[in-house]
């Protein structure tokens, strides 16, 4: 009991020094509001569409069981808009399939790759009005070299997300909670296992993420993705060229203390987070002058993220689409933290371009940023385009 209250009291007295410090309290205490605020308003809305979603799939069960003690009838045309719908969820190149439909005979003809033959002719079979499958496909081991078959296809897109709809997420949610509270009244060896599955499960409804993404395993892919969109009052090119030499940011951040050009496209920055000095390897990996810059972490980075820019004209000014995706260590779980207290890359990444915003249109540096003895631009219309470096 006195280590539990020890314990207690250290964490209580950290929270207390962390949101009552004297120079960033105040901010901090704005960002916890501002995250209470949003929850307050994305929940309702949440548990709005659960409810919808539980009642439309109702209503489907309901039709599906319907239609097992009725006769469908259904013209040839219906029967081969009912195929495809189906079977692009089970192809990964749903539309390189051909198929033809008479008399309730479904005939299936193009590629398709040997591992989605077996999924697709079942999926074809439990169609409703569909008497009988013919086999004609093109079967392949891989996709080679063969066109139809290239990328990555809609239906690979939609397995790989692996998410849940809002009504799966509410069920499991719930079940979460139950299990939870059942593992934590019970007193036996069996109760912490069951009190962990109810929080694993109610975290995996909670996020829409797999147990690998919210710890940051996963594979193939970032378990955080962000974007921002803004129009900044200046001509594309200029834009771009500040955002096409990574020394630019430390003009307009007062989190870049320090920025090294390697040659070859590549980087390293390091930002004050939290009080700490953390370092980036990044490299460019694409660079269409005045349209696209797309970056990537290179090995011995704090975190591992690729970044992409898009640049488009927007009157006499600028539509900027930043998109940001990146695996922190301790995945969901440690973003989710970090945006509590304001450090997450989301936070980071609006104040950043907020301030060069102000930067590209007035010219002026900011008064906190971190190359303070470096001079501020021109006014707009006069300065000049800020210098590019190897990139």
């Amino acid at each position: 009991m006195r280590t539990s209250g020890l314990l207690t009291g250290l964490l209580l007295g950290a929270g207390a020094m962390y949101f009552l410090d004297p120079q960033q309290g105040r901010r901090r205490q704005k960002l916890i509001a501002d995250q209470l605020n949003r929850l307050g308003h994305d929940v309702p809305e949440a548990l709005d569409a659960a409810w919808r979603d539980l009642a439309n799939r109702a209503q489907g069960t309901l039709a599906d069981l319907r239609h097992l003690v009725e006769t469908d009838d259904v013209t040839d045309d219906v029967l081969v808009q009912r195929v495809r719908s189906r079977i692009g969820r089970v192809l990964s190149h749903p539309a390189a399939v051909e198929v033809e439909v008479a008399d309730g005979i479904v005939d299936l003809r193009g590629p398709v790759l040997a591992r989605e033959v077996e999924s697709l002719l079942c999926t074809v079979r439990g169609v409703r009005g569909v008497r009988s499958v013919i086999d004609e496909l093109d079967v392949h081991d891989s996709p080679g070299t063969y066109s139809p078959l290239q990328g990555s296809g809609k239906g690979a897109d939609r397995v790989a997300q692996q998410s849940w709809k809002p009504g799966t997420r509410l069920a499991a949610g719930a079940a979460g909670l139950s299990m939870m509270a059942c593992g934590m009244r019970r007193r036996s060896v069996l109760a912490p296992l069951w009190a962990l599955g109810g929080l694993a499960l109610l975290a995996r409804a909670a996020t829409n993420q797999t147990l690998t993404r919210m710890l940051g395993t996963a594979e193939g892919g970032r378990s955080i993705e962000l974007q921002k969109t803004m129009h900044i009052d200046a001509p594309v090119e200029e834009v771009f060229a500040f955002f096409a030499d990574p020394t630019n940011l430390r003009r307009v951040s007062d989190v870049v203390t320090e920025v090294t050009m390697h040659g070859g496209g590549r980087f390293s920055k390091v930002m004050s987070i939290g009080g700490a000095q953390v370092r980036f390897e990044e490299r460019f990996i694409e660079t269409v002058p005045n349209e696209l810059l797309r970056s990537r972490s290179e090995p011995g980075s704090a975190i591992q993220y690729d970044k992409e820019a898009r640049f488009e004209r927007d009157g006499g000014g600028t539509r900027l689409i930043m998109r940001f995706s990146y695996n922190p260590p301790g995945g969901v779980v440690a973003h989710a933290a970090a945006s509590v207290l304001g450090f997450d890359p989301k936070t980071v990444l609006d104040d950043l371009l907020m301030r060069a915003k102000q930067y590209l249109e007035t010219g002026k540096t900011p008064h906190d940023a971190t190359a303070k003895g470096e001079q501020s631009a021109p006014p707009t219309g006069q300065r000049q385009v800020p210098s590019k470096r190897d990139a």
